[in-house]
């Protein structure tokens, strides 16, 4: 009787690997260099200059950082700061559908004492499908003038992801990007937010965000025949479990 109970032990332990494995892959870039991303810029403000670099003060190491500096008159800023990583590439045709995605970033923010207390902090993962861009929105905590680690609150879904447009700074949350078999290959990165209005009033600019360490974990859909095997390996243990209770082992 031990023996039926192990040949039913093996295929479902065979099958819950299978389908914990499914298309699952994960991207990190702990020394985020600007060279590696395809870079987009959305400003209503041409004040405002918009600068992206590396830096060698990241969390640790090298970092990408942007800049935002001005000649000190008034602001009026909307912008959007979009990143791919050229490397960052998944397919769902030929790689599985999509489930869901994990995201988190380390994270600097710092635009001075006077705006510090009015700045409200979001993490964004970005996503490039189709020549259209993609993003999702979540809260960060508060912390300013050092890194901190701002991670995705539950994973992510197609329809937690909105459509952006860098030409024209519009968003649709209508939109989302296609996580199915038949959609097109998925480019990965961040996105960086900063607004500021100072209502006329001039205003010396010289704000700070720094990235390093991003983490994108694709979770794919299991395959149906790899939870097949799952039910397969529970029935036959099923089995066994009742002809160990008539057999009274």
């Amino acid at each position: 009787m031990k023996r039926i109970i192990r040949s039913a032990v093996v295929p479902l332990a065979l099958g819950l690997a299978s389908f914990a494995q499914a298309s699952t892959v994960t991207f990190i870039d702990n020394t985020v260099n600007p060279a590696n991303y395809a870079t987009s810029i959305f400003s209503t403000d041409p004040t405002v200059n918009i600068a992206v670099s590396a830096t060698a003060a990241g969390n640790p190491g090298a970092a990408l950082q942007i800049r935002f500096t001005n000649s000190g008159g008034a602001v009026n800023l909307l912008s959007t700061e979009g990143f791919i990583n050229n490397a960052f590439t998944y397919n769902p045709m030929s790689q599985g559908a999509i489930q869901t995605i994990d995201f988190s970033n380390d994270r600097f923010v710092d635009f001075g004492p006077v705006l510090n207390p009015l700045l409200t902090a979001f993490s964004r993962p970005l996503l490039l499908q189709n020549g259209k861009y993609y993003f999702a929105t979540f809260l960060d905590p508060q912390v300013r003038g050092a890194f901190y680690t701002s991670t995705s609150p539950g994973s992510l879904n197609s329809g937690d992801f909105s459509l952006f447009n860098f030409v024209t700074g519009a968003a649709d949350a209508l939109q989302h990007p296609d996580f199915s078999a038949a959609g097109a290959a998925i480019g990965f990165g961040f996105a960086s937010r900063f607004n500021l209005g100072t209502g006329g009033a001039p205003f010396a600019l010289d704000g700070l965000f720094k990235f390093d360490n991003i983490s994108i974990r694709v979770n794919g859909v299991p395959e149906p025949s790899e939870i097949a095997l799952v039910f397969l390996g529970l029935a036959a243990l099923t089995a066994s479990v009742r002809l160990r209770k008539r057999a009274g082992v």
